[in-house]
């Protein structure tokens, strides 16, 4: 693929395509007090959710100054330029643990007072596996981490793909949750802490799952 279509032409069709399709869903979204809330006390969050979930995250979440973090690969600037254009601030790096260090130095700096957004079980899975990331950034900087789980009920899902990414149809009806803030103890164990957010992640999941299918 020519790079100049690769980086200039790509992002922009995708844009384009994130947004038609993201302007026909029907999208209930439960519990945004618990969000609301953190704002109201001026404390910026950080978003977990499951790989596989970004389309609806990221179009419903767009142009409201979220920072995500984008791999410094030729395929992250592609994602760098798409999550961009729809709104997105975007810090270049990696997700290991030198990666996150650097993330955590940049948000303590000051330089980013908005929100953060993290696939927890990136970069390349294991599927539904919390990575270190998000767990030692909370702990680090203090910031809640908000869990968010979508169901929606029309979609084609990508089952080749290792995240299962889910494509959502046209005037597909969704249901996005938000979790209760989560503090998160600098003295617990990383990996307790990971399987008590894997479970506050299937639960919101569930729970979408269970609204959409009720009504």
């Amino acid at each position: 693929m020519p790079a100049f279509f690769k980086h200039e032409v790509l992002p922009i069709l995708a844009r384009l395509f994130i947004k038609t399709i993201g302007g026909t869903l029907k999208i209930k979204y439960i519990n945004t007090e618990a969000l609301s809330g953190c704002h109201d006390r001026k404390q910026p969050v950080l978003f977990a959710f499951w790989h596989g979930q970004q389309f609806i995250m990221a179009y419903g979440y767009r142009n409201k100054g979220c920072w995500i973090m984008t791999s410094v690969s030729s395929d992250g600037e592609i994602q760098d330029r798409i999550m961009r254009g729809l709104g997105y601030r975007t810090v270049r790096g990696s997700s290991t643990r030198g990666g996150v260090q650097a993330l955590v130095k940049f948000i303590k700096s000051g330089s980013s007072p908005g929100d953060f957004a993290f696939a927890v079980d990136g970069p390349r899975g294991p599927f539904h596996k919390v990575k270190p990331g998000i767990i030692m950034t909370a702990k680090k900087t203090g910031r809640p981490i908000i869990t968010v789980g979508a169901a929606v009920d029309k979609k084609y899902v990508f089952e080749k793909s290792w995240d299962r990414y889910q494509l959502p149809m046209p005037f597909a009806e969704c249901v996005v949750v938000f979790g209760e803030p989560f503090y998160v103890p600098e003295s617990e164990a990383e990996e307790q802490l990971a399987e008590s957010l894997a479970a506050r992640l299937d639960g919101a999941m569930k729970k979408a799952a269970e609204i959409l299918k009720n009504g």
